[in-house]
């Protein structure tokens, strides 16, 4: 390949990976991803972090990347991996649920796929871990807001062959990322469903970024102008856990936990499952984004209501560096592994965040 050639390979992976050339040890991750089609280790990154160090270019990396012995398809197959798929083995190629799990994202996604090739695999430390504690075999797993499907991968192979999953993906191209992540890992009891999760069954519009595979989200009031690179979808069906239940298709006897991360629609989303919370309540992973919020007219306080309402109690689930900000906080009995703080008072505790645009989670026990 000319050394022309190579430095636009190599510029085009770190722009597939949504990086820049000077990031050395996520590029070198992401080459191995897209070239190899595994992960390095912890000694490979080393040294060539080391030869890049030492002077080494990115063409003659990639030359030596290209012409590896593993890698047997030759210079085409290369350059297909870097506009095509990355795949990654998840939790560091640790079993989950007694499997090894994968998973595969456009080599364009600038979300999900650079945490997972900095972080060996792992995406949202706190909910993975929190998924990890709560969700035996047999039980039955919502994942509200799928996107490409890693949580809803991990909640599968958790949930093993007698339990399910069911995620809800009301856009088009992250939803069929989630198929495939599924089928990848052959979690034949999980289903993706193009659906809303709402307070009743209802028709809305989406607003989706182009080619992105995270922050689709419902509106109310089409005539609101569109975000940047936002596309609207009209006449999208959404629907809520207690109409699911209602119709057969969730199995609320067995639903051990409910993840929520729907952009703003949380609220909503929790008003529509009272009749599942007053029977059999699961735990509940909740997202509070001010932003979002507000661009569906809610505040955290609604989150708050909703919550006190269904008859939990809430605890925040921090991320590692959100750990000194609820150092204040009581402790919660629950799931010790985890962190968790009580919280009394939500719209006071969000109003006092150290950073304003950091969403927290909550993890909602069944009083």
């Amino acid at each position: 390949m000319a050394p022309r050639n190579l430095r636009h390979a190599a510029d085009r992976l770190a722009r597939a990976s949504g990086l820049s050339a000077h990031e050395d040890r996520r590029l070198i991750r992401a080459a191995y991803a897209g070239i190899l089609g595994r992960d390095p280790g912890d000694a490979e990154v080393a040294h060539w972090q080391a030869q890049l160090a030492e002077g080494m270019t990115w063409e003659r990396f990639i030359t030596l990347m290209r012409t590896a012995p593993e890698f047997a398809g030759g210079q085409l197959k290369a350059i297909a991996a870097l506009d095509g798929a990355v795949e990654v083995s998840l939790l560091g190629g640790a079993p989950v649920g007694g499997m090894r799990v994968r998973f595969r994202a456009a080599a364009s996604d600038s979300v999900v796929l650079p945490s997972l090739l900095d972080n060996n695999g792992w995406w949202e430390h706190h909910v993975t871990r929190a998924l990890m504690a709560i969700v035996r075999p047999g039980d039955v797993v919502v994942d509200g807001g799928a996107n490409a499907g890693y949580m809803t991968v991990v909640g599968g192979a958790l949930a093993g062959p007698t339990g399910a999953v069911i995620g809800f993906e009301p856009a088009a191209d992250p939803r069929a990322w989630c198929e495939a992540n599924l089928a990848l890992n052959g979690i034949d009891h999980g289903s993706v469903l193009p659906l809303g999760l709402w307070d009743e069954p209802a028709t809305l519009q989406i607003r989706v970024v182009d080619g992105a595979t995270t922050a689709a989200h419902l509106v109310t009031d089409p005539s609101l102008p569109l975000g940047d690179n936002e596309v609207a979808v009209d006449d999208v069906p959404c629907t809520s856990l207690d109409a699911l239940a209602d119709e057969g298709r969730l199995d609320a006897d067995r639903l051990r936990l409910v993840k929520l991360v729907v952009q703003g629609s949380e609220p909503r989303a929790l008003r529509g499952m009272r009749d599942i919370a007053a029977r059999n309540p699961p735990y509940v992973i909740c997202h509070v984004n001010q932003r979002c919020l507000a661009q569906l007219g809610h505040t955290c306080a609604d989150i708050a209501t909703e919550f006190d309402s269904l008859g939990y109690r809430m605890t925040v689930l921090p991320k590692e560096r959100q750990q000194q900000w609820f150092a204040h906080l009581p402790g919660a009995a629950e799931f010790p592994e985890l962190g968790l703080r009580t919280v009394d008072d939500l719209p006071a505790l969000v109003a006092n965040l150290p950073a304003a645009d950091d969403p927290i989670e909550i993890l909602a026990i069944p009083a």
